[in-house]
């Protein structure tokens, strides 16, 4: 038979007949293996696990049951499995359950046997590794292969099989002798390697892909596939190929969800980071999704999750860019119902655990493609995992910083001085009031942390005075000198976020994984502090709610030093996990230093509609009445009118000087001397009652602005 005619034939393996005689694959079937060879990226655990099971299978487990989702990568691995095995100087038989006929005569003939029989004395004759790929395929086999063909393989005859769910959990005679090795997607390095492998070569085109596709291996290549046929960079979601290709993804994924309950339940799943059955059914309302949440937690899709259940990361992302696509106003209400689900637990009694949960849950609502990229990237706790750390972790502390600041030339991070100090950090690490998160691999390696300082003298005592820590922190406290600092600090509860600091390995996963606990941070009403003169930290910073803060950096620090602040003292949680989830910036809340200032101007022009639609009251009324801001006049007449009654309700003994503003401002009173003598009282009486009554209603604007909202009020 003649060769195929090359431009009868897909252009990698053309490129592959074209090479030079000695390296050229004879046929195509050699090409695709070649091709398939040189596409297989990362992998290392897995396949040092399947080695281990291997060595261990003559005493040992004689099934390895190799599950994931559709498109994950099964086949791919059981083909590198293949491949070592042959390395190794062993045979193996692959059968393929897509295109085998599911019968026992079906199965001997893939295995090129004429019977069972023939088949396992082929198999013992080898000492053969028999793989079964698409396992659910053969589904109707299992009778047959449970009680005639795996009791006649011989004792040194393994099996492994690959199918998208466990399908061994119901074989309990049999489980004692099953190990199970889950397939996810790819690291994020090992998904950048398949796109260069695959002819990409542009780093923006390449950050894009993995972007839009996480680590799942189907769609970084199908994404490659089309950004390679158009010849230019566009960006993904607003190619229609993509969308028709993720569909088609989609629809692979579920091709055995039949129910549409179930379906709504998988959108909605998608939606969230973390959920159970109470979080579904607040985003479903008026259906009853007891027996399909029952069925959603057998899929193969499906984890555990710290919090609940999550769905693979890289399944999300797709179902999660399909619905958005062809449904996205949808997708906009399921976002809506997740986050008023968040405020209501939010707004219960909650410890600060809680808060810092709901918190973090309510951040993956967002859009913004820099948070998915800076906290949700990788987000999978069986890989890897935070935990605060401890006296015995202090050398893996130091031996982590001293690699990172070796590594620092060729790496994106750009901290400050201080954090290149191992000898500063090295106390910072002792000191008992710093947080320090620690990230853990399930191998038992660690591999980065998290740092954060609270400005306190202790910690004040460890820093260069003019280092930029203390330079930030003087800053944003609007302190003149050190010795200022050290006495402002203790009143103000502001914190320094240092940089994640990693290894070189798995540095996405881990950034992303202690970014998260950062996040949880931000419950707590507090002054939040950083700086960096990374671009990409930068911005993840702003998405976030950060404000730059302008300080002249210490001499010898890297160029573009920027500090950065987020104060939260006068942002109720609700509105802070708000604004984060919605994309939209945070109110601009006067200081608490200058919130009396403000209420008193607001009380001189209360007759002044013009004057109080500037006042930097506004934003704040309106966002915590939930009215639109063009009644911004009136959403500041409500707002004082409502501090008023709570301060009054507050301290009924203190009537009299309630009275006074209400006298003196809120009902009109051309001059305060009027006010006063109605009241009997003399003029600095009056302006003593009025200070007292100001001061009252303060505390009640703060307390409303920490619940973040004002509930059924009367307008």
């Amino acid at each position: 038979m003649s060769p195929p005619a090359l431009e009868n034939v897909p252009c990698h393996i053309s490129e592959l007949l074209q090479e030079h005689p000695a390296d050229r694959p004879a046929t195509i079937g050699q090409a695709l293996a070649q091709r398939d060879r040189q596409l297989f990226v990362g992998r290392e655990g897995e396949i040092a696990a399947f080695s281990s099971w291997l060595a261990e299978s003559a005493n040992g487990p004689k099934i390895l049951s190799v599950t994931g989702p559709g498109g994950v990568g099964k086949s791919t691995l059981l083909r590198a499995f293949v491949r070592e095995l042959a390395t190794s100087g062993r045979s193996s038989m692959f059968v393929d359950g897509r295109v085998v006929d599911p019968s026992p005569e079906g199965l001997a003939a893939a295995l090129g046997a004429r019977s069972k029989d023939e088949a396992t004395d082929m198999l013992a004759a080898t000492r053969s590794v028999l793989i079964l790929d698409a396992f659910e395929d053969l589904r109707p086999l299992t009778h047959f292969l449970l009680q005639e063909f795996f009791p006649s393989l011989a004792s040194d005859v393994p099996v492994v099989i690959a199918s998208r769910g466990d399908v061994t959990a119901p074989w309990r005679p049999w489980r004692e002798l099953v190990r199970v090795l889950p397939v996810g997607g790819l690291a994020m390095v090992d998904a950048k390697s398949l796109l260069t492998r695959r002819g990409l070569s542009e780093p923006k085109e390449i950050e894009h892909i993995v972007s839009v596709a996480k680590g799942h291996p189907l769609s970084l290549s199908v994404a490659a596939d089309i950004v390679l046929r158009g010849g230019v960079m566009r960006l993904l979601p607003n190619v229609p190929e993509w969308h028709m290709a993720v569909r088609a993804l989609v629809e692979d994924l579920l091709r055995d969800v039949n129910d549409p309950v179930l379906r709504m339940l998988l959108e909605g799943a998608a939606i969230l980071r973390q959920f159970d059955e109470s979080t579904l059914a607040s985003i479903s309302p008026g259906k009853d999704i007891s027996e399909a949440f029952t069925h959603l937690c057998a899929l193969s899709i499906v984890r555990p999750g710290p919090h609940g259940l999550m769905l693979h990361d890289d399944v999300r992302g797709v179902i999660r860019d399909d619905l958005r696509w062809r449904k996205p106003e949808y997708f906009q209400k399921l976002r809506r119902l997740a986050l008023e689900h968040y405020r209501r637990l939010g707004r219960g009694s909650v410890s600060r655990e809680e808060a810092a949960w709901i918190l973090t849950e309510a951040t993956y609502l967002s859009e913004d493609p820099l948070i998915h990229l800076g906290i949700f990237s990788a987000d999978d706790p069986s890989e890897l995992w935070t935990e605060p750390a401890g006296p015995a972790d202090h050398e893996r502390l130091i031996a982590i910083q001293a690699s990172f600041v070796k590594e620092l030339p060729e790496r994106r991070e750009r901290p400050t001085p201080e954090e290149l100090d191992s000898g500063l950090m090295q106390r910072l690490f002792n000191l008992p009031e710093a947080r320090i998160q620690m990230a853990w691999h399930r191998s038992g390696e660690a591999t980065g942390y998290g740092l954060a300082l609270p400005i306190l003298p202790a910690v004040l005592d460890q820093l260069p005075n003019e280092g930029a820590i203390a330079r930030i922190a003087r800053r944003a406290l609007e302190s003149g000198s050190a010795e200022e600092l050290r006495r402002d600090c203790i009143s103000t509860d502001a914190w320094f976020l240092g940089t994640v600091v990693t290894k070189s390995e798995l540095a996405e996963a881990t950034t992303s994984a202690l970014s998260r606990e950062i996040i949880r941070l931000f419950a707590e009403p507090r002054m939040f502090l950083a700086c960096t003169a990374d671009p990409v930290y930068s911005s993840v910073l702003g998405a976030i709610g950060f404000q730059r803060l302008e300080f002249v950096p210490p001499a010898g620090a890297i160029p573009g030093l920027t500090g950065f602040v987020l104060d939260l003292r006068l942002i109720g949680a609700e509105i802070f996990l708000e604004r984060l989830a919605t994309g939209s910036p945070l109110p601009r809340v006067p200081p608490l230093s200058t919130l009396e200032t403000e209420l008193g101007a607001a009380l001189d022009h209360w007759g002044d509609s013009r004057w109080l639609a500037t006042s930097s009251l506004c934003e704040l009324a309106c966002l915590l009445l939930r009215v639109p801001d063009e009644n911004k006049a009136e959403a500041v007449h409500r707002l004082v009118a409502e501090a008023l009654r709570r301060a009054r309700e507050a301290a009924p003994g203190d009537e009299q000087v309630f009275r006074a503003v209400e006298l003196g401002y809120l009902e009109g009173s051309p001059k305060l001397e009027i006010a006063a003598r109605r009241m009997a009282v003399s003029r600095p009486t009056f302006y003593r009652m009025r200070k007292k009554a100001m001061r009252a209603m303060v505390e009640q604007l703060v307390a409303l602005i920490r619940a973040g909202r004002i509930g059924d009020m009367p307008a």
